[in-house]
């Protein structure tokens, strides 16, 4: 209707010239949110943007209302009539309107009774309700509403990091980590990292370092500006080495035993080759492991078929050629080897290397 309308005032009738402009100015600064109706109708401040259109809108209700002006009679007076209305209704409208801007809470309430797609709103409400009313029930219900109506919003990690700290907060840690690994994989970006921080966190209270470890690190690779996160990261590897400095064997079995790290069936990490002299072995091996994986050079470990772990004294990665060099006593050379290296996504890659 409105490109008609267009095509119509520019090709047919170009002596309307006010008529013209109004038009213009109106699809100028409403056609855009229109097509974006999706991104900024569900917000509670969507009627700025009937700010500008409504000065087109205003010429073309003062050039109207000149016409008929200009008519004389009883036109005139109907004219006339109409705008007095038109006022009073308008004042009307606005009037009833500034009420639903008492607080946030009544503005929220009145949007979502509105449009219930309004997923910022509601998400904000339900902050508004457990920070502010310590309406827990409440703000659960709301969060709930979310991930039921748009489970795949942008912002649904938080939504479920938010699940997470209430059913934390009623100490059903089971569900809360339920949730909370909900957040964490829910998408890519940089919001999945608190509740990596909340599952290591949980992790560490439990003693179980090598598996906070793995989630402090995703968090670290999430969101790697926040300094909490690497903080954390650094924290759970000096209890690991505290905890396990004079028991290599029980952290060997924590990372091989599917207890903290899983296996992976692929082979990614390729021994390449040994080089031997005077007190110590050289082993390399080429990682071809894809760019985003991390590994934890500090809990790369090397054990004997029957059990004996063998001390790394010194280790290397080049990046650019992607290979890991790990030197050990001569005494290895003749040996049969297992080495496993894992890695920050929670999974070990197991090498074994014959004499």
């Amino acid at each position: 209707v409105l490109v008609a309308a267009f095509f119509y005032l520019f090709f047919l009738n170009r002596k309307i010239n006010f008529l013209f402009f109004a038009f213009v100015w109106v699809m100028i600064f409403l056609l855009p949110v229109l097509i974006f109706l999706g991104a900024t109708g569900e917000g509670m401040f969507s009627e700025r943007y009937l700010f500008l259109p409504a000065v087109g809108f205003a010429v073309f209700l003062g050039y109207t209302f000149d016409v008929f002006w200009q008519k004389g009679g009883r036109i005139k007076t109907a004219a006339s009539l109409f705008l007095i209305v038109l006022m009073a209704v308008s004042w009307l409208i606005v009037f009833q309107r500034n009420f639903d801007w008492k607080d946030n809470e009544t503005m929220y309430k009145k949007t979502l009774s509105q449009n219930p797609d309004a997923n910022p709103i509601r998400f904000n409400y339900g902050v508004l309700l457990r920070n502010e009313k310590r309406d827990f029930e409440k703000a659960k219900e709301q969060f709930e509403e979310i991930a039921r109506r748009k489970p795949d919003w942008s912002d649904i990690p938080m939504v479920y990091l938010h699940l997470g700290d209430y059913y934390l907060n009623k100490n059903d840690e089971n569900k809360a980590v339920e949730y909370y690994e909900k957040s964490a994989t829910a998408s890519l970006d940089w919001k999945t990292s608190f509740a990596y921080n909340r599952l290591g966190v949980l992790y560490a209270k439990k003693e179980d370092y090598p598996k906070a470890l793995i989630y402090f690190c995703q968090a670290a690779v999430s969101n790697p500006d926040l300094a909490e996160n690497k903080a954390n990261f650094d924290k759970a590897l000096s209890m690991i080495d505290l905890d396990y400095k004079n028991n290599q064997n029980a952290l060997y079995d924590k990372i091989t035993d599917g207890r903290a790290f899983v296996q992976s069936k692929e082979e990614k990490i390729k021994f390449q080759n040994k080089f031997c002299e005077k007190d110590s072995c050289d082993f390399i091996f080429l990682s071809q492991s894809e760019s985003s994986e991390i590994m934890l050079p500090s809990l790369i470990m090397i054990s004997e078929p029957g059990g004996k772990i063998v001390k790394i004294k010194d280790s290397a990665f080049n990046p650019q050629t992607r290979q890991i060099a790990l030197n050990v006593g001569l005494e290895y050379q003749n040996d049969d080897l297992i080495f496993v290296f894992p890695t920050c996504e929670g999974i070990f890659y197991e090498t074994k290397v014959a004499p």
